[in-house]
């Protein structure tokens, strides 16, 4: 594979020689791209009419195809000796787009199993949309978020148009064609893809309506076609903004269900016998609506009666759930899913009227009904109708049986399930970070690449020089991050600074504004003289926040707010640094993530499903910060309390917190009402929105997410860790140990349990 890999590449390279120099990391990007084909040429090619599993997900976040490809085939390392022997610059890559086709660990997890699922021979695919101008590009304005298209389609050669494959799909205003464009995903012994849907016709839009958010609003004197596959989450605070989200919705998984059933018509089999050929796992709520459209054409093009297509798309449809907050779980107005999918409706009131005559309970059928006070409840659809139904991580899979779903666990119990979320290490760690890799072959060999709970074994590596070495590695990454943020936006990050980091989508619940508060509260106390002997400490964030949500985009406006005010002290500099890294993707975090000497987990007790960039930023030795939440429970399992800093208050604690007031809380603690103050008072702005979020609350109640509640543990926890690190070695130790954890959370492993448990592919 390598020898035919690099003869290819030579050949491609051959043609660039001497060429000008213009554009000429896309031109090799498209080199690079050539030479994996003929590589995957000679795998095992899909077969469509094999039985098969589909995973269906609005978002997927996948990062460079190429440097995906290159990691699953272990083929890194010829493309850099190839390139420089070739005198290109191996560096290249990293300075095409990212596919912007997700925005969080939504989409990660997503991308993480499908390139597992190639690597370990389970036949998987993907099934979303190609999102013209995908998330956006975040760029930081006078402190401030602003979004742009980004245009990440024309660095993606590895996409390749079947417009043979194209179906279409009918709302109530109209029908449109979804054109597919696959992408392979490749393992050693297998290709799968990326099935990802055009909407047509999609011309360019007028994106001097882009602003302030309203996404909707470039789309205002278009076709709704054009909108379908334009942007990624659209603003659904508009009626128009709600009917285009439903539309996309619909758009990927009706067309991904017409594929399928053409796919199967290959086999020569009857219908009955499609629950033996397809397993569908929806990612979260966004492709229920997949479930009335499969039985739908049950009915309607195969001639079943409403009981037969449900039998048979119970037997395929499985759910995976991401979420505890009620507000995450998708409900439409009744009358607007009526408007603009007519087709699929009644089959929706079906459901409901076959689910509420099965159940005898009234007070059952109005807490689990599909169908109520005007709204379609798609996440009791997806339950009703699954023959599986996990979380994504132990205590996550717990709270949906006891509170999210607990009527659906008492009528079903043998439904609910939990497979903990895993990560790509090949990605993560191989490719990531070549030091630490390194470091693990010589001591433990090379098979944890492909077994990646072999890594467990490195914890016994712990000697003096084994330590000193680890620390030498981080302080290498350190060094090439400072080196990638001075050259992308010239901020100066000194590498000797510890450094603590909080990357994920910017929203309430991850408590952004909690870390920023407490930097905030440092920053008072070395100005008031209390503050003693505190290691030097860079707080580092990235992340989008959605362009229609206030209060995020407030905490991102905060962040920079504060790293203007600290730069600006010439004493507070010695001391902090606040870095906000703009336009978080893959590609960014790869560089972040293996030099982060701590890890931020900060959501509220409860709160966060599972997370997976607590168990990269784990895998490349930082211990985590963090809430009893999630995944984090587990990585504590595994790597020790006293190897991580826990704090905050229990989901338990929570349970029994009954008239929480933060007013309490800021008048009883002058360092609390300090910081909180500087909201309204602070030398770097007005920060009104949020002061009155945490002490008075507007559409949510005060401090929803308990911030000056945790502050003083989360504190006392930040100084904790701050003094470990000042005894290198005893941190050091800390860090080993994490790494050794993290073994327990391989992609691998997860999709597996998904075929094990739910597809038995």
């Amino acid at each position: 594979m390598k020898e035919i890999f690099q003869k290819s590449l030579e050949k491609q390279l051959e043609k660039l020689s001497g060429k000008p120099q213009k554009n000429m990391e896309r031109k090799l990007g498209r080199a690079i791209t050539a030479a994996l084909m003929d590589v995957f040429c000679t795998l095992p090619q899909r077969k469509a009419a094999s039985p098969r599993a589909a995973y269906f997900s609005a978002e997927f976040l996948p990062g460079s195809f190429i440097t995906g490809s290159l990691a699953n085939l272990d083929l890194h390392n010829t493309l850099k000796t190839t390139l420089r022997q070739k005198g290109f610059d191996p560096e290249c890559i990293e300075r095409l787009s990212d596919p912007a086709l997700g925005n969080g660990g939504l989409g990660r997890l997503a991308a993480c199993l499908l390139d597992s699922a190639a690597a370990t021979d389970i036949p998987l695919d993907g099934y979303g949309i190609r999102y013209r101008y995908g998330i956006f590009q975040q760029k930081i304005s006078g402190c401030e978020q602003t979004e742009r298209p980004d245009l990440w389609q024309e660095d993606c050669a590895f996409e390749k148009e079947h417009r043979d494959d194209a179906v279409k799909v009918s709302f109530g205003d109209g029908e449109v064609t979804a054109v597919p464009f696959d992408i392979p995903i490749a393992g050693k012994n297998r290709i799968n893809r990326l099935r990802l849907w055009q909407c047509e016709p999609c011309t360019p839009v007028d994106f001097n309506a882009f602003k302030n958010g309203d996404i909707c609003l470039a789309f205002k004197e278009q076709n709704n076609a054009e909108a379908i596959s334009g942007f990624l989450y659209p603003p659904d605070d508009t009626v128009e903004g709600k009917a285009l989200r439903l539309k996309q919705q619909y758009f990927f998984s009706a067309a991904s269900v017409a594929s399928i059933l053409k796919d199967f018509s290959k086999t020569g089999k009857p219908i009955n016998c499609l629950g033996e050929y397809i397993k569908i796992q929806l990612n979260d709520t966004h492709p229920t609506v997949a479930i009335p459209e499969l039985i739908r054409l049950l009915c309607e093009d195969y001639g079943k009666d409403f009981e037969n297509a449900l039998k048979i798309s119970g037997e395929i449809f499985s759910y995976t759930n991401h979420t505890v907050m009620a507000e995450a779980l998708e409900c439409w107005d009744e009358a607007l899913f009526c408007r603009i999918l007519p087709k699929v409706y009644p089959y929706v009131v079906m459901l409901n009227n076959h689910l509420r005559q099965n159940i005898k309970s009234s007070e059952l059928i109005n807490k689990i009904s599909i169908i109520k006070d005007g709204t379609v409840r798609m996440a009791n659809m997806a339950v009703y109708v699954s023959h599986k139904v996990n979380g994504v991580a132990k205590i996550h899979s717990e709270i949906i049986k006891e509170s999210v779903f607990k009527e659906f666990y008492t009528l079903y119990p043998q439904r609910f399930l939990n497979i903990t979320n895993g990560i790509s290490h090949r990605r993560w760690l191989c490719l990531a970070n070549n030091g630490l890799s390194s470091f693990a072959d010589a001591r433990i060999g090379t098979d944890w690449r492909d077994n990646l709970p072999l890594l467990d074994e490195i914890k016994n590596y712990n000697s003096v020089a084994d330590l000193d070495e680890l620390m030498s590695i981080k302080a290498k990454n350190k060094r090439q991050l400072a080196d990638y943020v001075k050259a992308n936006g010239g901020f100066l990050l000194d590498p000797d600074f510890m450094f603590s980091v909080q990357i994920k989508r910017i929203h309430e619940y991850k408590r952004q504004l909690l870390n920023i508060l407490a930097v905030l509260g440092l920053y008072i106390d070395l100005k008031n003289g209390e503050l003693k002997d505190f290691y030097p400490t860079a707080f580092i964030f990235a992340g989008k926040a959605a362009p229609g949500y206030y209060n995020a985009k407030q905490v991102i406006k905060l962040i920079n707010a504060v790293s203007a005010l600290l730069e600006k002290d010439e004493t507070a500099r010695k001391y902090f640094k606040v870095l906000f890294i703009p336009d978080y993707n893959v590609k960014n975090a790869m560089k972040i993530i293996p030099a982060a000497d701590l890890s931020e987990q900060l959501s509220t007790a409860g709160t966060e499903a599972s997370g997976t960039g607590n168990m990269k930023l784990s895998l490349n030795g930082a211990p985590t910060i963090g809430t009893l939440d999630g995944a984090n429970i587990e990585i504590v399992d595994y790597a020790g309390m006293d190897n991580n800093y826990i704090f905050g208050a229990k989901r338990s604690e929570l349970a029994c917190l009954t008239n929480y007031d933060p007013m309490d809380i800021y008048y009883s603690s002058d360092r609390i009402s300090r910081v909180v103050d500087l909201l309204k008072q602070g030398p770097f702005g007005d920060f009104t929105a949020l002061f009155n979020s945490l002490l008075f609350g507007s559409y949510d109640p005060a401090d929803r997410y308990k911030v000056l509640l945790d502050y003083p543990s989360y504190m006392n926890a930040r100084l904790s860790a701050n003094e470990d690190y000042k005894n290198s070695r005893i941190y050091a130790e800390k860090s080993l140990k994490n790494i050794a954890a993290a073994a327990h959370f391989s992609a691998d492993d997860t999709v597996q349990n998904y075929n094990n448990k739910i597809w038995n592919i």
